[in-house]
């Protein structure tokens, strides 16, 4: 552990009371009840290990701090507004990763390159999906062939796509716009979730929008981040805010929560550069969630026109799940209901009070512990027969796919924007 991280982790640690006002919306402590997984627990571990350096190195002590998603409710109830995350996050830059998550981190890295290995990786990838999507029996040597099913434990495994979204869409350019508008697709919309971007231009092209959607894009770096690996956090992140600080947006379009979050993040890791410091928070003053874009531009008629039989007795049963990204921190946002008010055809369920359990890395390293929060969340779809579970991060649309087939549900989980569209 650096002298500034200690420093840094005893101005955190020393202003908390230790009042437990964390341990009511502490997702990981609500299932577990271990005061190691609570913020407050965690800021007296910190606290610790200042007088026991040795204990801060071991395994112990980094699977403690690990047992974090990061979401933020605890420093949004702290009555002294502790950023408790913050101090977490800082505390994991001085630990090493585990095994499972320099294999994770390393895909995301090749995934986000521009050369032919990224697309190697893709095309193997997307033939790698379709062969594990089939269900195979523990005892098959194909688990032995390929491995990342059985370290990851999911059922889901999303489908990469062969090409990416930034290398299909053709129009880069726009002639005299009102507002300049870039899209920032985040890698879940780029590779995975293509549907949802193409939802998103197709929605602004009705307007007569053509967003700049910057071929040269790469992951938001918030995985990084969040796992203490401040080195390629920042090279992404200058990456990103080179590309898309030259070309002068006025708009700076999201469709994932966590990469809208994250881009706030940007100006904290460069400050120490105070160049890099002002194009990041230039750039975060640009950012908007594009479903409070299409807010602010369709009117109910726009809205209406979007789908078809919206008329009549509710077909639908929607569930929507309200991200942590979108709850906590610099980028809370209201739920979205005045955009689902024109559709009589479904009944719209809101939920703003629950994580899913994902929380990016988190799922990787503590998938038994991820799942049983998910569990709770799902207490509320009791007795409920929904169709549709809609939320703007991909992260949550991930574990919501993953936990419909734990639970054998015929749901569809979905970007909010696809079933708009």
């Amino acid at each position: 552990m650096t002298k500034e991280l200690t420093i840094l982790s005893k101005n955190y640690s020393g202003t908390c009371i230790r009042c437990g006002a964390c341990m009511s919306v502490c997702p990981v402590y609500q299932v577990s009840l271990e005061e190691t997984d609570v913020a407050r627990g965690k800021m007296a571990l910190i606290e610790w290990s200042q007088s026991h350096p040795e204990f801060s190195q071991s395994s112990r002590f980094r699977q403690l701090i690990s047992r974090c998603l990061l979401c933020g409710a605890c420093a949004q109830s702290c009555p002294n507004q502790v950023a408790t995350h913050a101090c977490i996050q800082q505390m994991r830059q001085g630990l090493s990763k585990s095994h499972k998550e320099k294999i994770m981190l390393s895909s995301l890295k090749t995934l986000s390159k521009k050369s032919s290995s990224s697309q190697f990786f893709r095309t193997s990838g997307s033939i790698f999906q379709r062969l594990m999507s089939k269900k195979l029996p523990e005892t098959s040597g194909m688990h032995l062939r390929f491995p990342i099913a059985s370290i990851s434990h999911r059922q889901f495994l999303p489908k990469i796509s062969v090409k990416s979204f930034t290398e299909a869409y053709s129009i880069q350019h726009q002639e005299q716009p009102s507002k300049r508008i870039v899209y920032f697709t985040g890698c879940g919309a780029n590779y995975f979730f293509v549907e949802t971007a193409a939802a998103l231009v197709k929605l602004l092209e009705r307007k007569n929008i053509h967003p700049f959607v910057p071929k040269d894009q790469v992951c938001c770096g918030l995985p990084f981040f969040a796992s203490g690996d401040q080195t390629n956090a920042i090279a992404l992140a200058r990456q990103n805010i080179d590309i898309i600080d030259q070309l002068s947006p006025d708009i700076v379009l999201t469709t994932c929560a966590s990469c809208g979050a994250h881009i706030h993040q940007w100006a904290d890791l460069f400050k120490d550069d105070p160049e890099y410091h002002c194009r990041a928070q230039k750039i975060a003053r640009c950012q908007k969630d594009a479903m409070m874009f299409l807010l602010e531009s369709f009117d109910r008629n726009d809205l209406i026109a979007l789908k078809k039989s919206c008329e009549g007795p509710p077909k639908e049963n929607v569930w929507y799940h309200h991200p942590c990204h979108q709850r906590f921190g610099k980028t809370q946002l209201p739920l979205p209901k005045k955009l689902f008010t024109p559709f009589s055809h479904a009944n719209i369920h809101y939920s703003d009070s629950q994580c899913c359990g994902n929380g990016g890395k988190f799922q990787l390293s503590h998938f038994d512990l991820s799942m049983k929060i998910f569990d709770q969340r799902m207490e509320a779809f009791s007795n409920q027969k929904i169709t549709h579970v809609l939320t703007p991060c991909t992260g949550c649309q991930l574990q919501f796919a993953e936990g419909m087939l734990r639970y054998d549900m015929d749901v569809t989980v979905e970007h909010p924007l696809c079933w708009l569209f």
